[in-house]
């Protein structure tokens, strides 16, 4: 008898669905494909003398089959401890020896083990443990795991994340970096409940910003970054962080290559003869290549040393300093005044409206070529190309305005008829 399939196929997980053998049940996720098909995370679920035991056995990635699942269920029928009741045991000989882990414990000989070399996570690993010691620690570092509430959880999103003022999706990155640290502690049977469970993750809306800048405003910027005198003199101290600064941005606005591309951008890379950057591991996961401009190839030619070595960084002044040149450029952007007096983030400019100007501008070169656009940007989907039609839209009303200021038609009197000259025809 084949199993009962559940209709409900919009979720992502699916509701329990019975099998031959009462007591065993399994979930499908479409979201974790498995073998071409979702795969199947095998659940227990049965009274035994008045207890009701719901037990996870294992998920198919795992190697856990519907047999081991059935040899689960008849090692509990025949006595055998659950593990709820294995895992508060456990939790309470912790406790009698005051050994439950904090928060920071838990990081440092579980989490970050684990996270830092997963391939899904370890390379944005990084940024993670950024905002866990900046956000996170200071509140729940030396905080007991097992302590932390719902309420606590709550408490830290109200008071010491919407005070700072982050952007919605920083504050989101924070909240499932939480929510993961503790959903890891209960895999890891250190915790009974997850406090981070009910929840409700921050709105984010349209966050997005598409400030761009104009031809004469970029030459303007560039020429700025070039007087160091004028600037501020932080970024004049560091050795070679400067140049590299003049030169990202360049790079930046002539290509579209995102912050972190630049900033791995290493010198095998690059195929200068051929006038070819490749693009790997980007933020679409795909590798690519990018079109190198000429004055491209001849920022790179200027900047190459004689000994540098394949494997150097093309702008080394940013080794090891995260993603620095954001900041560097944005403090920039202040001083010349760009930002003054802009309170909605969105309408702020920052390097990543470097990449916007640049689609904007193959956007008004190309006369709206979307997928030739789409291809230079390296979008993954047509609609977020799409995004960007209204600044060629706007440039063909410019231009029409241009046109109707440039003429001056004679002035037509109310109520009088004027004949129309007509061309002659020709033979």
């Amino acid at each position: 008898m084949p199993p009962k399939k559940s209709s409900n196929l919009t979720k992502k997980t699916t509701d329990y669905i019975s099998t031959d053998f009462p007591g065993v049940y399994y979930r499908e996720s479409w979201k974790h494909m498995y073998q071409g098909r979702p795969e199947k995370t095998w659940v227990i679920r049965i009274t035994i003398k008045g207890e009701i035991i719901k037990e996870t056995v294992g998920k198919e990635r795992n190697g856990v089959k519907l047999q081991d699942a059935v040899k689960r269920l008849g090692e509990l029928m025949n006595g055998a401890p659950s593990k709820k009741a294995l895992g508060e045991k456990a939790l309470a000989d912790l406790a009698a020896v005051n050994l439950l882990p904090t928060v920071q414990d838990f990081w440092d000989e579980h989490y970050k083990p684990h996270f830092s070399v997963m391939p899904k996570t370890k390379k944005d690993f990084p940024k993670q443990e950024a905002r866990y010691s900046k956000h996170i620690k200071p509140v729940f570092g030396e905080k007991k795991l097992s302590e932390i509430t719902a309420q606590d959880i709550d408490e830290f999103y109200r008071t010491s994340l919407i005070p700072k003022e982050l952007a919605p999706q920083t504050q989101v990155h924070i909240m499932l970096i939480l929510r993961r640290i503790f959903s890891h502690a209960l895999d890891c049977e250190l915790i009974e409940k997850d406090p981070c469970r009910r929840f409700k993750m921050p709105a984010i809306g349209d966050n997005r910003c598409l400030q761009w800048f104009r031809y004469e405003e970029m030459e303007k910027i560039l020429r700025d970054l070039q007087n160091p005198t004028m600037l501020f003199q932080r970024v004049c101290h560091k050795n070679g962080v400067y140049d590299d600064l003049h030169d990202a941005v360049f790079l930046a606005v002539m290509t579209g290559m995102r912050e972190g591309e630049i900033v791995a951008l290493r010198w095998k890379d690059l195929k200068i003869e051929s006038g070819v950057i490749w693009a790997l591991d980007t933020k679409n996961k795909t590798t690519g290549f990018i079109p190198m401009p000429e004055q491209i190839k001849t920022l790179f030619l200027k900047r190459k040393k004689a000994n540098a070595s394949p494997g150097d960084l093309v702008f080394p002044a940013f080794k090891e300093k995260g993603y620095e040149l954001s900041r560097f450029f944005a403090e920039a952007l202040n001083k010349m005044g760009w930002n003054e007096g802009v309170g909605d983030r969105r309408q702020r400019y920052t390097f990543h409206s470097l990449r916007h100007t640049f689609i904007s501008w193959q956007m008004i070169q190309t006369r709206g070529n979307i997928p030739v656009v789409q291809q230079l940007a390296r979008h993954k989907t047509t609609a977020m190309t799409m995004r960007y039609t209204h600044v060629y839209q706007k440039a063909v009303a410019e231009a029409v305005n241009d046109m109707d200021a440039a003429f001056t038609l004679p002035k037509i009197e109310t109520g009088k008829v004027v004949q129309i000259a007509r061309p002659h025809a020709t033979a």
